[in-house]
């Protein structure tokens, strides 16, 4: 039988994202000057969908993927709640 070791690692992004409660508002404003109807947009590091919500509701087809299956059973649960069917979320590590 094959030992399984994890590995700990320290991400450059995570630390950046920590920061991304600050640029919120400014993000928020940009999405609401594009046009999303017919695109499709990949969400990396979905969590709980917010920003995929924003997307699906600009009119946008949204794949949001994350490695947190927790804050992606939130986001599915808000999606079912709301009925938003332009939004999908899945479990993934992006890096691999």
């Amino acid at each position: 039988m094959a030992d399984v070791v994890r590995v700990t690692r320290t991400l450059p992004w995570r630390e950046a994202a920590k920061e991304s409660f600050g640029l919120r508002p400014m993000l928020l404003a940009q999405f609401r000057h594009e046009d999303f109807r017919g695109a499709r947009v990949l969400d990396v590091g979905t969590g709980e969908g917010r920003l995929a919500f924003v997307a699906a509701h600009l009119g946008a087809r949204v794949l949001g993927v994350d490695i947190d299956r927790a804050k992606l059973m939130q986001a599915r649960s808000y999606a079912g709640v709301r009925d938003l069917r332009r939004a999908d979320f899945v479990w993934g590590d992006v890096e691999k």
